[in-house]
């Protein structure tokens, strides 16, 4: 008649995929209330580290980046744009406070959520890649450097600047 065995070994696996399943339903449910609140996040934060940006105070405006960035992560998925631009925000000041590890640090977490998110052509992507392309060009790494602003340039192909930078960076390696 049945195999009892082939009977017993086929509800065993039936019950573990099913328990399996469950499992993971609720640990994507709890992480999604553990991290997203309702409504808008401020963004007094991310319009002082423009104000102080802008007038050259690039420690101060990191200071409120970063601060930008929690607040924002209480709202928004870690796989967001909005997380992603603040990365690539904090890259930014870490550029102008000449820190190229640091910023090449948050140019590599915004790509990681570009990645996930946005499409191959997307312009994002290329301001990503060239932010970390310069990054890596200012501590004389050029072989990632031209990775990176090739990268840019196959999404962006009308950049007259990455053109440049390009330009002025085979004339480093020669």
């Amino acid at each position: 008649m049945f195999n009892i065995k082939f009977l017993t070994t086929s509800i065993l696996v039936i019950f573990s995929f099913f328990f399996t399943a469950c499992l993971t339903d609720n640990k994507e449910s709890k992480e999604q209330v553990k991290s997203l609140l309702t409504g808008e996040p401020s963004e007094k934060y991310h319009m002082l580290s423009q104000k102080y940006f802008k007038e050259g105070e690039y420690r101060k405006a990191l200071k409120y980046n970063i601060k930008q960035l929690n607040e924002d992560l209480k709202y928004y998925k870690k796989e967001s744009s909005e997380i992603a631009l603040d990365y690539n925000d904090i890259g930014l000041n870490y550029d102008k406070l000449k820190e190229y590890t640091r910023a090449i640090e948050y140019y590599q977490k915004a790509i990681q959520i570009d990645n996930i998110i946005l499409d191959d052509n997307n312009t994002e992507r290329a301001t990503t890649y060239f932010n970390l392309a310069s990054s890596h060009d200012a501590l004389d790494n050029y072989d990632e450097a031209l990775e990176y602003y090739l990268k840019a340039l196959a999404i962006d192909k009308e950049s007259k600047e990455t053109r440049s930078k390009i330009d002025e960076l085979k004339k480093k390696i020669k």
